[in-house]
């Protein structure tokens, strides 16, 4: 019951941030300035390298999307019908990308992070960084104890 729990809620946050960046990619504005560290706003938003953040946003949006697919996948109605090893190991590599994530670079995101006092600090430690360590958890969770 609690692993179905995870495995829908992991499912559906990536779904819902998977749509977030194709909003962003088709032009949405709503959250965007939080989504990027003060320091690097001015080269994200140079015209010059509009594509490259295009593409890098396109990029994050089909990343989360195979992941809500794997997420998805650790269902046992699936298990039931195909192997479950690479199942796990996609989940576990799900676990230690979003474990790095909430550690950070130690110096602009995660919990360990130097930068100052802007929007996306604020936001990282708030926000961003616990629902990577959840996505963290619940992923490692979900490949140790489901079927």
């Amino acid at each position: 019951m609690l692993t179905s729990v995870l495995i829908y809620t992991n499912t559906f946050l990536f779904l819902i941030l998977s749509g977030l960046h194709f909003y962003w990619l088709s032009g949405g504005t709503w959250g965007y300035n939080a989504a990027i560290p003060e320091r690097f706003k001015a080269s994200f938003f140079n015209p010059a390298r509009r594509l490259k953040t295009r593409l890098s946003t396109f990029l994050v949006a089909i990343g989360l999307l195979a992941f809500a697919s794997a997420s998805f996948l650790n269902l046992s109605d699936y298990q039931l019908l195909h192997e479950r090893y690479p199942i796990r190991q996609v989940t576990i590599g799900i676990a230690f990308v979003f474990l790095l994530r909430a550690v950070g670079d130690f110096r602009y995101v995660g919990f360990f992070k130097k930068a100052g006092n802007d929007v996306f600090s604020r936001m990282d430690t708030a926000l961003y960084s616990p629902l990577c360590l959840i996505f963290s958890i619940n992923a490692f969770y979900m490949a140790l104890w489901t079927c």
